[in-house]
């Protein structure tokens, strides 16, 4: 029995020593590419057309203009078979062939059919695909969480993957359901939990669950600082992310916060305001070229540009 651990237990060593070594390509006089050690010595002889460097414990190699995987002893993982193939990225990578796309796990094993017209590569649980003009969602299984019938999909936010059917949009989360469901003229990344949204033009906020957590506004921006810019009737103010007007929608216009500070339009004059909305800088400007800015924002009084810090002082 001792005999039999202290072989596995070499056995473990010797793998963990393969995976962990740094193998770096290299040419030979033959033009053939193979895999040296830091040493210098020949790991994987110079017998491939090309070869890519190691990602994930395995290498995209090329010979005869096929393309398939071996790990750090030169074991091959899958048969150099493919029309193309691109590095192992969170354990799978896209093969392609028959100019359609699939995945492969580090054992070589192809986890969906090539069928793909594309596909992208796997950075969470899930990933986009497509098949003709239409775009769907697969897990790590290989498994078709969606239907493929959305018109065109995005890269995640905060997890989720916003997407276009027919002409609104929404977002999927992870099981393929569709959390933010697919009936908005426009919806932004998710920051912070709240996504800005457009519908029959009218703008508001809904979070990664569906629920639209604030009013609905004639206009609005992003969060900028933990305020969003909203507007009614002309009347500009600031929301916080649960919805609360914490600046009311009192001024002519408004700029988004920057430096702690906001550029807000009382009549016809501009000054400045902070967080809490107290008037920190009179309006007394005709207008804000630049908002702060490391301390600094540029206005303009009639024809005269130039510089003011935070109390409203001019400065050079």
């Amino acid at each position: 029995m001792k005999k039999i651990i202290a072989i596995i237990t070499s056995i473990c060593l010797v793998t963990v020593t393969l995976n962990s070594q740094v193998l770096k390509p290299f040419t030979a006089e033959n033009e053939k590419y193979g895999f040296k050690d830091e040493t210098g010595k020949v790991i994987i002889p110079t017998i491939y057309d090309y070869v890519n460097e190691f990602a994930d414990g395995r290498a995209v190699v090329v010979l005869k203009e096929k393309y398939g995987f071996i790990d750090k002893t030169g074991k091959k993982i899958t048969p150099l078979k493919y029309q193309y193939a691109e590095n192992f990225s969170n354990e799978f990578a896209r093969v392609k062939l028959n100019d359609k796309w699939g995945f492969i796990n580090k054992s070589g094993k192809e986890i969906t059919s090539l069928k793909y017209d594309d596909a992208k590569s796997f950075s969470l649980a899930f990933t986009n695909v497509r098949v003709h003009d239409k775009y769907g969602f697969i897990n790590k299984n290989g498994k078709e969480i969606t239907e493929i019938k959305y018109n065109n999909v995005w890269g995640y936010s905060e997890g989720l993957a916003k997407i276009q059917l027919k002409d609104k949009y929404g977002y999927v989360d992870s099981t393929g359901k569709e959390v933010i469901p697919p009936i908005y003229n426009s919806i932004h990344d998710i920051k912070k939990g709240v996504a800005l949204f457009e519908r029959n033009k009218k703008y508001g906020f809904v979070d990664k669950t569906g629920k639209e957590v604030t009013s609905l506004y004639d206009y609005a921006e992003g969060f900028s600082e933990g305020l969003a810019k909203v507007q009614i009737n002309y009347k500009y103010g600031f929301i916080d992310s649960t919805g609360k007007e914490v600046i009311p929608l009192k001024y002519g216009d408004a700029i988004g916060f920057s430096d702690g500070l906001s550029g807000v339009k009382s009549g016809t004059k501009w000054g400045f305001i902070d967080l809490t909305g107290k008037e920190v800088i009179s309006p007394i400007y005709d207008a804000v070229v630049n908002y702060f800015l490391s301390g600094k924002a540029r206005v303009r009084i009639k024809d005269k540009t130039f510089f003011i810090d935070k109390t409203g002082k001019e400065i050079q």
